[in-house]
């Protein structure tokens, strides 16, 4: 047919017809170009430095809170660790790679730490973890010796929450792509971390990134969907399981460190507190806080209060505020009475009282007032000197004249505050939470340091405060133990320790233990962690 150059006449059914498909055509190539776009944009990283550690086969970010490895290896130095949108500049299309990796994965709203494509692995925490997801496999006991791995099938009736010693395993397969991914998930420290695996064969649009060859390859010559190969793949995954416990086990060892320091920090400000220096306090709670993403309530008011006596007045304010929006229920008794009061000065501050006046009448309409202010009181006498004698006895050198009159001065106390506690329950029986708040534990703490038939005796009543929900099962578990200590048989729970002095350093020993193999079983029934941990916090 010879082309005229002259324009045919379509019938208009036609016309509309052609004009409709080729919006819809347009209307499906914008959408696709703004989910390609999506992809990428999506990409979030944190931003760290990361350097070499001293260890082979690990690097270690600018604030030391992640350490992870790549096994026992000589890491090139130039070896690309894609860490921030600059670092992947020079590698194109490597953005959109990463993209479609953590789509793929379900990992879109992750936070990046670092890819490594030599090392053909990303790291990446969740956000949020991927619970309730069957996953592929299910690695248990990652923090024993032994780990064992489970594979998951289809009739496993689990609600897939992950424990914090399981690692949930998942794996992605794509052909056309020639592309497995392997993603283990485990916790780092104290959060969910993220591991993948990016095993993928060499292609076309591999080659465009220019990730030159270091000392390893960033991508396979091996296709990932030729059947002979099916052993390196799955050796290459059992190694890489491997390196995922390595970096958890790494994690518990970072855990339990900060978890030592943040124990030093927290007992050298009590120690400051006590003795009214109050920026050093400050200085050992802002150390201690940096150890910890979750915050103890008595933690940040100490805090606050340090701050407000020092005069960062504007933190002291905001680390009152996060407590208030944090817990519903707390509240402060006569907040401006005492090392708070500069905060007073300040805008802010009536809104704070407004609240705390508000949430104690709520709270305690129908408390007994002037019995739980007696309690209270009371519970401070008894830490009071206790805290001066800790300090006096682990001084050093240690001042012996100084510890024998903060003996002589605790025995006294402790008497004294037995013949109030004895006084309270004669009048008023069992001073529950729905009577005085939680200064019902005042009648534990005094028995807890009285002598051993004071102790018997009132250990029935004491269960019974569990059972009612005013005390919990572990104080309960530290009075046996020290009613088993002190009548010279082994406790249950190891809870009862004491000081040896040994080469001119006191160190903590624990007392004899009654089936002590099975003593953290005990102890976790009770909600205490192992043994061997809580001893480590006192080193």
């Amino acid at each position: 047919m010879k082309c005229t150059g002259q324009c045919i006449a379509l019938p208009a059914n036609i016309k509309t017809t052609l004009m409709r498909a080729t919006a819809h055509i347009l209307t499906i190539l914008l959408v696709l170009t703004i989910a390609g776009c999506q992809s990428t944009h999506h990409l979030r990283f944190a931003d760290h430095q990361w350097n070499l550690s001293e260890h082979y086969g690990q690097i270690i970010n600018e604030d030391t809170t992640y350490r992870l490895t790549f096994g026992n290896r000589l890491l090139p130095v130039d070896m690309p660790i894609i860490s921030s949108r600059d670092s992947m500049q020079k590698y194109p299309g490597l953005e959109k790679f990463m993209g479609q990796i953590l789509h793929t994965t379900g990992l879109d709203s992750a936070e990046v730490l670092f890819y490594a494509p030599d090392m053909t692995t990303m790291f990446v925490v969740p956000r949020p973890e991927r619970n309730g997801i069957q996953p592929s496999s299910v690695s248990s006991n990652i923090d024993g010796e032994h780990p064992y791995t489970m594979w998951v099938y289809d009739d496993f009736g689990e609600d897939w929450i992950r424990k914090p010693e399981e690692m949930f395993t998942y794996t992605f397969f794509d052909r056309r792509k020639k592309q497995i991914l392997v993603v283990d998930y485990y916790t780092y420290v104290d959060r969910p971390l993220a591991q993948i695996l990016v095993f993928q064969t060499e292609t076309k649009q591999t080659k465009k990134m220019n990730l030159k060859r270091q000392m390893y390859r960033a991508f396979f010559r091996k296709d990932v969907n030729d059947h002979k190969a099916v052993e390196f793949w799955s050796n290459t995954v059992n190694s890489h399981r491997k390196l995922a416990f390595g970096n958890y086990m790494i994690g518990q060892e970072i855990k339990h460190d900060r978890e030592r320091k943040y124990i030093v920090n927290i007992a050298k400000a009590d120690s400051c507190l006590i003795a009214n220096d109050y920026p050093q306090a400050l200085n050992h709670l802002k150390k201690a806080m940096s150890l910890r993403d979750k915050q103890e309530t008595e933690t940040m008011v100490n805090t606050a209060c340090a701050a407000a006596q020092t005069g960062e007045l504007s933190f002291a304010m905001s680390m009152l505020q996060e407590i208030a929006a944090m817990d519903k229920d707390w509240y402060m008794d006569n907040p401006a009475n005492g090392e708070l009061a500069p905060l007073t000065a300040l805008d802010d501050w009536h809104a704070f009282a407004d609240t705390m006046a508000s949430r104690m009448e709520r709270i305690e309409a129908n408390y007994d007032r002037p019995l739980r202010q007696r309690l209270l009181a009371i519970w401070k006498a008894d830490q009071d000197v206790r805290h001066r004698f800790l300090q006096a006895y682990k001084a050093q050198p240690q001042d012996s004249v100084k510890v024998k009159v903060l003996t002589d001065e605790m025995i006294e106390t402790d008497a004294k505050n037995l013949a109030e506690i004895k006084e309270i329950l004669h009048i008023h029986g069992w001073p529950g939470k729905d009577l005085v708040g939680n200064a019902c534990s005042t009648i534990w703490l005094v028995i807890q340091h009285a002598d051993i038939e004071t102790q018997k005796e009132a250990l029935p009543m004491l269960k019974e405060g569990v059972i009612r929900g005013d005390l919990n099962r572990i104080q309960i578990a530290m009075l046996e133990d020290r009613i088993l200590v002190n009548s010279g048989e082994q406790q249950i729970y190891g809870t009862q320790y004491y000081w040896e002095e040994s080469d001119g350093r006191k160190a903590a020993k624990v007392y004899p233990i009654r089936d002590a193999a099975n003593v953290d079983m005990r102890r976790e029934s009770i909600g205490l962690e192992p043994l061997s941990d809580a001893m480590r916090k006192l080193k």
